[in-house]
């Protein structure tokens, strides 16, 4: 499948990772691929959006950075635990 991809994206430029995820239990793709790409190559492989691959259909989005824990649990103090387990 990586060969697919780099070849399915070769015009986009220079691609520094693929990366693709499987189920650890069962060792099946999960059905999703990350490319990173080198300067302007996100913005060609975003052309991509809507083609297909192997039977599939591609869809290109942008990542978006992982969110902290904290950032989740902004001004709700409902999650935090209390002074220990069971004992509050």
């Amino acid at each position: 499948m990586k060969t697919a991809l780099k070849a399915h994206f070769s015009d986009c430029g220079e691609i520094k990772r693929i990366s693709l995820p499987y189920y650890q239990e069962t060792g099946d793709s999960k059905g999703v691929a990350y490319l990173d790409f080198s300067e302007d190559g996100f913005n060609k492989a975003m052309e991509l959006n809507g083609s297909e691959l192997g039977g599939r259909n591609i869809v290109v989005i942008e990542a978006r950075p992982k969110e902290k824990n904290a950032d989740r649990n902004s001004g709700d103090d409902s999650s935090k635990r209390g002074p220990g387990r069971g004992n509050g």
